[in-house]
């Protein structure tokens, strides 16, 4: 993971061997920076299926519901396993979580992410697999 440096924003690169290893990394990385917390096992799993036109909203879609997850049920993964399919209308992406609440009494806040942004944001291939860049506004 690559941390970018940005006035008023905050982003980062990620890469892996396949979509779902880029995108597993990408959730990792996102929550990364909202948040170090303390090594817990997993008590809880989540689901999601999210279907987009295109990687770029994919992406977009898919950070923002992890977000929504961290600031509304304060929901932190230990692990993300990730299903991705190409279809006739765009993608289909199913995510599951495994992961815990955190208290955030105890967890150590690292940056208040308002948003995620399509602001440079890139889904591409790359001599490694694939990479995901994404801006993040703070």
């Amino acid at each position: 993971m690559e941390i970018i440096d940005h006035p008023a924003d905050i982003g980062f690169k990620v890469v892996g061997s396949s979509l779902e290893e880029t995108y597993r990394n990408a959730g990792k990385a996102l929550y990364s920076l909202l948040v170090t917390s303390p090594k817990r096992d997993s008590d809880t799993e989540l689901n999601l299926e999210i279907r987009s036109e295109d990687l770029l909203s994919l992406t977009y879609d898919y950070l923002e519901q992890l977000l929504i997850l961290f600031e509304t049920d304060c929901f932190v993964p230990n692990k993300i396993h990730i299903g991705l399919k190409e279809e006739e209308e765009g993608y289909l992406m199913h995510v599951r979580l495994e992961g815990f609440t955190v208290n955030l009494v105890e967890a150590e806040l690292n940056y208040k992410i308002k948003a995620v942004t399509y602001h440079q944001m890139e889904v591409e291939p790359c001599d490694k697999g694939w990479y995901i860049k994404v801006i993040l506004d703070i």
